[in-house]
């Protein structure tokens, strides 16, 4: 039944294992995760691309992606969060999911039929050409920005797909539609059914890449767009059918009324910085963006050069990286997330992002720095240090982001749910709608500066190295600071919880009997 409490052990042994959901509760669960597997399939596609067509573009370079992530992608994470906040205040909830999620469809659309096409005419070569005569050799990147504005519009697009439709909306819709209770035992297996279907990325892109360059660019718009279609229209479902059954319908806690104040994005952040909850929970999300920013432009450096600039084959090695982030996720969820939050708690469970990616990062970092004496050594098996490079990198990426999608967004969403839902909301499109770009542009600014000073990427590996350190300690740091801060919201929540059952139950054990 229903009314069974929610902590009662209510499963068998091997079904709490794998799958601690009851039958009339696959009425939300099913929705949610098709909703789930479109949106990251799609980051997963967006993302692989984005980078093959800025890597790869005429006069461009990995050099141009901290440019992009620092001056294209930031500025449009405030812009994005801002207009969703006061959007926020505008519409209603269901308005405003489809409102923020309709600009990213109708780009990728315009950009197949009216963009691409067109790209030779629209695209400043000659501007360009005479900008990179007159300006220092260190802006090379911000130049291929504006050469390339097409593909920069698309990478900073698809970097947003991540940061808004998965990051604000998707979780917005699963936090505002399940309770403390499910979501511990609904996101681990939420994260699983997507990342299953991760381990055919590679075979997509393979069957995308069967033609030409702009043949695979058209059917990968496509189906964005289509997906796209599909995820509203899940959507609606689980809001306007599943939602308004009596069993699932949640009633917000109502609190005193306070004349309601419409923040713009400065006054948000400004009322975000005095919570301490919600300060480090933007560390912790700043401290993996950093981290990850800092790697990742390492490895794509190495795995352009590795391929000479050849955009399918790019593709195809970067889809190669998701395929495998995909069912090591499902591994890590399976064995580990969908179990470790209920078991060992929040904080053991928060920590195990960080320790993935220190040691991984150690591994990569240490082939990059003393690959030269790794020379002999792989070449008595038919290799070379920059095919080390690409692959070691390839499974420090895979491993690090499964980690991230099984551990760290499990964890982080829900810390959001024992926020009052106006502090949850506005605080989520604050933090993740800027708090991860600003993290990753951190990391853009630390490798701009380092190759400012040092020269070239591959020189500054040892010095990005020891950043990476520092941030790691500083990630573990704040876990420890917010897990009891946590624990304490959870334990308010459920006393609240069982003190309004008891009141709800009172009058019903007292009421006479109808004749």
């Amino acid at each position: 039944m229903v009314s069974k409490t929610e902590n009662q052990a209510e499963f068998g042994k091997w079904r709490q294992l794998l799958f601690p959901i009851h039958g009339y509760e696959l009425q939300k669960f099913i929705p949610l995760a098709i909703m789930f597997i479109f949106v990251g399939y799609n980051y997963s596609v967006l993302r692989i691309v984005k980078d093959s067509l800025v890597v790869n573009a005429p006069g461009s370079g990995a050099e141009a992606i901290p440019y992009l992530k620092l001056w294209g992608t930031l500025p449009a994470a405030i812009l994005a969060s801002s207009i969703y906040i006061k959007l926020g205040t505008m519409l209603s909830r269901k308005a405003l999911f489809y409102a923020t999620l309709a600009p990213f469809v109708l780009f990728y659309f315009a950009f197949n039929y009216f963009i691409y096409p067109n790209i030779d005419v629209l695209h400043p070569t000659t501007s360009a050409d005479w900008l990179e005569s007159v300006l220092p050799a260190g802006l090379k990147g911000m130049v291929a920005m504006y050469r390339n504005w097409s593909y920069s519009l698309f990478y900073i697009l698809s970097e947003l797909w991540g940061s808004i439709v998965m990051a604000v909306l998707f979780w917005s819709t699963a936090n505002e539609t399940c309770k403390t209770s499910e979501a511990k035992r609904f996101y681990g297996l939420l994260m699983m059914a997507s990342n299953v279907l991760l381990g055919t990325t590679s075979s997509f892109i393979s069957y995308a890449n069967r033609g030409s360059w702009d043949e695979s660019m058209s059917f990968i718009c496509n189906f964005v767009v289509v997906s796209g279609i599909l995820l509203a229209a899940f959507y609606w479902y689980l809001n306007e059918v599943v939602m308004k059954k009596p069993q699932f319908m949640i009633v917000e806690k109502k609190t005193k009324k306070k004349s309601k104040v419409k923040l713009g994005f400065a006054a948000s952040m400004k009322e975000l910085a005095k919570s301490r909850y919600l300060a480090l929970l933007a560390m912790i999300i700043l401290c993996y963006g950093v981290s990850i920013n800092l790697i990742e432009v390492t490895w794509k450096h190495n795995v352009k050069v590795l391929f000479a600039g050849d955009k399918q084959a790019f593709l195809h090695f970067q889809s190669m990286c998701i395929s495998v982030v995909g069912p090591l996720t499902a591994f890590f969820l399976f064995f580990g997330s969908a179990n470790f939050l209920r078991i060992f708690g929040w904080r053991i469970t928060a920590l195990i992002t960080p320790v993935i990616l220190l040691v991984t990062g150690a591994l990569f970092f240490a082939n990059l720095t003393f690959s030269e004496y790794m020379t002999g050594i792989l070449a008595t098996i038919g290799t070379t240090p920059l095919f080390a490079a690409a692959w070691i990198g390839l499974l420090q990426n895979s491993i690090t982001k499964a980690g991230k999608y099984a551990f760290f967004d499990t964890t982080k969403e829900t810390a959001y749910i024992p926020l009052d839902p106006d502090v949850r909301r506005t605080g989520k499109a604050a933090i993740d709608g800027v708090g991860s770009r600003l993290g990753k542009s951190g990391g853009s600014v630390i490798n701009m500066a380092l190759i400012a000073m040092v020269g070239s990427i591959d020189a500054v590996t040892p010095y990005v190295a020891i950043v990476t350190l520092g941030i790691g300690i500083v990630w573990f740091v704040c876990v420890n600071k917010l897990a009891p801060m946590y624990e304490e919201l959870v334990s308010h929540s459920r006393e609240e919880t069982a003190e309004a059952d008891s009141t709800r139950a009172a009058p019903n054990a007292t009421a006479p009997s109808k004749a």
